[in-house]
């Protein structure tokens, strides 16, 4: 596989708006306050929002735009092209890449949110191949996403390598994932042509109910185990609708007890 290319930086709009309002030492919500919109609008990535930036000198680069989240509906975010839920891409935690982090206070002097790390389903840096990291946790969106002080609270830590995440390897689904989110090459697959959440969403769940053909209960499974489950079902999935039946097949041969449901054969795909 030829190695992945992160440029650009894949920064959010979040992250360039908290940045932007650091340096004029005000928190991100007064700051929008103060150029005519509001930080929910720009969470959002209204193109109204954006306009009353452009008007007060502050245009948001396109490439920050194409990496974040735009609203589109009651409940549903559009990213890099995909649908997502937006709780799935709002969740309490925010999670990171502390090499990346590093690299740009080296090279920039300012640390910046990527896009990508929103996305639940992606789980590792796929440029320096280790985990991704939670660096903090926040109910509020407004608070949450006001990302400037948080990493400047936790530049030390993040400088002295104590927020890397482990080592791993790039697995197949990570790198199909890579792909269709940053529309690059990928061997075709049958998924590609699925929306992009659900088909995650049933390579974890497809993954999770192959378990029982290894004889490996489901409690045993860590949240650290997670990309092993995605890796399980797209291994399956990829080849399309004969290799799921085959594995339907399976699961409803495995030998279990007389009173076994579809719960219990196919527990969580269920």
């Amino acid at each position: 596989m030829p190695p992945i290319d992160l440029s650009p930086t894949r920064e959010t709009i979040a992250s360039w708006i908290s940045r932007r309002a650091a340096h004029f030492w005000v928190d991100a919500a007064t700051f929008c306050v103060d150029k005519g919109t509001s930080f929910t609008a720009i969470l959002q990535n209204s193109n109204e929002a954006l306009s009353a930036l452009e008007e007060l000198g502050e245009p948001v680069p396109e490439e920050v735009r194409q990496w974040s989240p735009q609203q589109i509906g009651s409940g549903t975010r559009s990213f890099c092209g995909h649908t997502f839920p937006t709780k799935s891409l709002q969740t309490p935690v925010m999670r990171g890449c502390a090499h990346c982090l590093r690299e740009d206070f080296e090279t920039t002097g300012a640390m910046k949110m990527r896009g990508h790390w929103l996305v639940p389903h992606v789980s590792v840096c796929v440029v320096h191949e280790t985990a991704l990291v939670p660096l903090w946790r926040e109910a509020s969106p407004l608070k949450r996403f006001d990302s400037a002080p948080r990493l400047t609270d936790l530049a030390p830590d993040i400088l002295a390598g104590h927020l890397d995440g482990a080592p791993r390897k790039l697995l197949p689904v990570d790198r199909w994932l890579e792909a269709r989110l940053a529309l690059t090459e990928f061997p075709k697959t049958w998924l590609d042509d699925l929306p992009l959440h659900a088909a995650c969403n049933f390579c974890h769940l497809l993954g999770s109910a192959r378990l029982r053909l290894e004889d490996i209960p489901q409690s045993r499974m860590t949240p650290e185990d997670r990309p092993i489950l995605y890796e399980m079902g797209f291994q399956v999935a990829r080849h399309g609708k004969d290799e799921i039946l085959a594995t339907f097949d399976a699961l409803q041969r495995k030998p279990g007890v007389p009173h076994d449901g579809p719960k219990a054969i196919f527990p969580k795909l269920y």
